[in-house]
């Protein structure tokens, strides 16, 4: 079984069809306003938006909000950290009965324990920064996988 969390043995597959009921948006949680400005523009290129929050419990609130496809975590933010924020939606899932929402971090510390450390919260996988376009293009193909893996679809 490939590494999720490598995007650079993960094919670009961000052409596949999303099911209609998932939209094609993006939670961005991210405090450094210039990655915030760079990752969203990589994903609007590829015909997705992109919501922002600032902290972990920002994010908790947007996701809430609903219309979401997939969620990229800055591990060292104030406040909520990725790994928290990770965990609380996991929890919330589990306690809500909602279907598991693709989780990816977004961080400078690409080594294998923080990626050990990531999974263990609850991660889908891992890019780290900085974040280029082929990145975009792996992610959205692992995003798709995942939709289709908790929609019943053969992957």
């Amino acid at each position: 079984m490939e590494n999720q969390g490598d995007s650079k043995r993960m094919p670009a597959s961000s052409s596949a069809a999303l099911p209609s009921s998932v939209a094609k948006t993006i939670l961005l949680a991210e405090d450094n306003y210039l990655s915030q400005k760079i990752v969203a523009m990589l994903f609007q290129k590829q015909g997705w938006s992109v919501k922002i929050a600032q902290d972990g419990a920002e994010a908790l609130e947007l996701l809430d909000q609903g219309g979401i496809a997939a969620v990229l975590l800055d591990c060292q933010m104030p406040g909520m950290d990725g790994y928290e924020t990770t965990m609380a939606i996991r929890k919330k899932e589990i306690l809500l009965g909602r279907k598991r929402i693709p989780i990816f971090a977004v961080t400078a510390d690409a080594m294998e324990e923080n990626r050990d450390r990531c999974m263990k919260a609850g991660m889908d996988g891992l890019f780290a920064k900085p974040f280029l376009s082929v990145d975009v293009a792996n992610f959205l193909g692992m995003v798709q996988a995942s939709i289709d893996k908790s929609h019943g679809n053969p992957g």
